[in-house]
C-alpha cells in the first residue's frame, strides 16, 4: 500500500511540474478608458493614493492588437484567429457556413453531460473589416 502512495505521489508531481511550467496565454486588455465613483458618475481617472485609484480604466495591460489575414483575423495578443463573417443580408444560407445570418443551437437531455442546460444558443457575429 505505501508503494502504491508512492507511487500516485510522484506520477501527481510530476503532472504538476508540467502544468505548472505550461505556457500561459496573455489576456487582453478590455480597454475600458472611463472612471466612476461610488454612485456611477463618471469622474477623471484618480491618480495612485487617491480615491477610486485602482479601476480597469486606471492600468492598459496587453492592449488589443489585430491582424487582418486572408478571411480572417488574428488576435495578436492571445494567438487566436477568428473567421470574418460575411455581411448580414437578412436571408440565412446555412449551405454557405460563412453568413453572418446563420444562428445554431445544440441540444443535449442528458443532466450528466448537458451542464444543466438543455441547449445554448449562438448566433454568428460579423467581425468588422
Amino acid at each position: 500500500m505505501k508503494r502504491k502512495g508512492m507511487w500516485m505521489f510522484g506520477l501527481f508531481l510530476v503532472f504538476m511540474l508540467t502544468v505548472a511550467r505550461a505556457p500561459a496565454a496573455p489576456v487582453p486588455d478590455t480597454g475600458q478608458t472611463t472612471c466612476y465613483d461610488e454612485g456611477g458618475n463618471v469622474i477623471t481617472c484618480p491618480s495612485p493614493g487617491q480615491a477610486f485609484y485602482g479601476q480597469d480604466a486606471n492600468y492598459t495591460i496587453n492592449p488589443p492588437s489585430y491582424t487582418k489575414l486572408d478571411g480572417m483575423v488574428r488576435d495578436n495578443v492571445t494567438g487566436l484567429i477568428w473567421e470574418v463573417k460575411q455581411n448580414k443580408d437578412g436571408t440565412k444560407n446555412y449551405d454557405n457556413p460563412h453568413d453572418a445570418d446563420n444562428t445554431y443551437t445544440w441540444y443535449d437531455p442528458d443532466p450528466a453531460t448537458n451542464g444543466k442546460s438543455f441547449g445554448y444558443y449562438v448566433r454568428a457575429v460579423r467581425s468588422e473589416q
